[in-house]
């Protein structure tokens, strides 16, 4: 009886041992690609790699951003959603790939945002901005030029109103992207992430380097992306329906 007790002790130190303990090591270990359907240098690409250099210091690994251009960000946009589901290729995408592309060019798209992504949280939106004459946001700053209306409020120019604040219904449209993962990535992934995309995106010297570029950081949680996703979703098909667009 004491053999085989102590057998029994030696092989469960040997295999204490020789196994590796996979919750040791955690999520992340290893560089994470970020894939960006854009082309570089765009203003996109600026806020992705940004982002991307706070997450690595919040995450601790290396960021590697992938620019993947071509078809509004369709292809880039499908190849994440087909990237092994593991945590190390997540996405940082536009309205355009998930939202106009799939209503105005269905037969363009293999995805399903609801269905294929999981979603990290909505970081940053280029506000629309309706401009007296027409103009830059250089020529705001100097005086020469006024906002007349905005999409989403800027904070260098709390006075310009957004279509609700002056009794509308419906906003204006504006450009944003959002940070999603592969659908079916692990919860201990999720988990790491959605936290560290929030603090990323919250970043003080994050939203000042972009506010320079005419974007702002708005941090919308992954509960409430989807809603807002569908919501534009919904509208956009509705305009797309009214002028003949789509049937």
């Amino acid at each position: 009886m004491m053999k085989i007790l102590l057998s029994s002790l030696i092989a469960a130190s040997f295999l204490s041992i020789a196994t590796p303990h996979l919750g040791a090591e955690g999520y992340p270990n290893q560089a994470i690609n970020l894939v960006i359907p854009l082309a570089p240098g765009d203003a996109a690409d600026i806020a992705c790699r940004t982002m991307g250099e706070e997450l690595s210091k919040l995450l601790k690994v290396p960021i590697i951003v992938v620019n993947r251009p071509g078809a509004g960000g369709t292809l880039g946009t499908d190849s994440a959603v087909k990237a092994k589901k593991d945590g190390y290729t997540i996405l940082l995408t536009n309205n355009a790939a998930l939202i106009y592309n799939r209503v105005l060019t269905p037969e363009s798209v293999a995805y399903d945002p609801f269905k294929d992504l999981t979603p990290l949280g909505l970081a940053t939106r280029f506000p629309l901005l309706v401009l007296a004459l027409g103009t830059l946001m250089s020529h705001m700053k100097g005086g020469a030029m006024k906002g007349i209306l905005t999409s989403n409020k800027i904070p260098e120019y709390p006075e310009i109103p957004t279509l609700p604040e002056l009794g509308y219904r419906q906003n204006l449209f504006g450009v944003w992207l959002a940070f999603f993962a592969p659908a079916g990535v692990p919860a201990e992934v999720t988990k790491a992430l959605v936290p560290a995309v929030e603090k990323a995106v919250k970043d003080p010297a994050v939203a000042s380097k972009l506010a320079g570029l005419g974007m702002v950081q708005d941090y919308v949680p992954p509960e409430k992306l989807f809603a807002e996703i569908r919501e534009e979703h919904r509208t956009v098909e509705e305009i797309g329906k009214k002028a003949g667009m789509i049937k």
